[in-house]
């Protein structure tokens, strides 16, 4: 009988069998997915929208 070994989440250090838990995944790859998208198209959001506030450019809208 072969048992899996418990690690913990590299990312949350919740227990799991993997190096990083199933929701920590998908986390990742959702950030993953929303930085293409935005890389994509040339959208400023969230940040890069206050930091361009803060050093005084003008956005769009």
């Amino acid at each position: 009988m072969t048992e899996k070994k418990v690690h913990k989440c590299t990312v949350c250090g919740k227990p799991s069998t993997q190096t990083i838990c199933d929701t920590c995944e998908a986390h990742i790859q959702a950030e993953a997915v929303g930085e293409k998208k935005k890389s994509e198209k040339g959208i400023k959001v969230g940040g890069d929208v206050l930091a361009d506030k803060a050093a005084g450019h003008k956005t769009g809208g």
